[in-house]
């Protein structure tokens, strides 16, 4: 059992030595949620890739939040600040390119960190693990598979921690060299925010 004031986590592990999907939290109360502050939200908007990130890729439907996703439990527990996702995409003929790049930030580094453990499976969505690797300031996790929709296109996704921040980035249509550049101007960009 890991604690933190207000917070428990207990963590079973699976049978592979990794962590069990299986987690159990005990929230404390909390207090009704407020407006962020400024410098929050600024450091916030500061975390996401932006379109000199990610050329020849337009913009898409940007969804932020401060409460949880449908089916998140743990966001609560671990006191979510504020969590969103950017789609960037470009559709030529039959092809499409799509990359999501998400956030979930967090009052602390350990809660962050108990986040990411805890919603590591439903945030792989599924996808086998691959080789993990190490970038500037985190260790990657990697999933890789094949899209449900029948385009016969790779997909990966990324999930990443750096300080109170968790990250994914979900690519398809890009090659593996492309999908690990954008990646790590993701950290770059994670990592710029959180010294600002």
């Amino acid at each position: 059992m890991r604690q933190e004031p207000g917070l428990e986590v207990a963590v079973e592990p699976s049978l592979h030595g990794g962590m069990s999907p299986s987690v159990f939290i005990t929230a404390c109360a909390l207090s009704p949620a407020m407006p962020l502050a400024p410098d929050t939200e600024k450091l916030y908007r500061a975390l996401f890739l932006t379109a000199e990130d990610v050329p020849g890729l337009e913009a898409r439907e940007a969804v932020h939040r401060e409460d949880a996703e449908a089916g998140d439990t743990v966001w609560v527990p671990c006191r979510g600040i504020k969590a969103g996702f950017q789609v960037w995409q470009k559709i030529q003929g039959t092809d499409l390119t799509r990359l999501v790049d998400v956030r979930w930030l967090f009052p602390s580094d350990v809660a962050a960190q108990r986040y990411h453990e805890a919603r590591m499976a439903a945030n792989a969505e599924g996808l086998p693990p691959v080789q993990a690797f190490a970038m500037p300031g985190a260790d990657v996790a990697a999933f890789v598979g094949r899209d449900p929709f029948g385009l016969g296109g790779e997909m990966r996704i990324y999930l990443f921690l750096m300080g109170r921040v968790a990250a994914k980035l979900f690519v398809s249509g890009l090659g593996e060299e492309a999908g690990v550049t954008i990646l790590k101007r993701a950290g770059g960009r994670i990592g710029l925010a959180l010294r600002a």
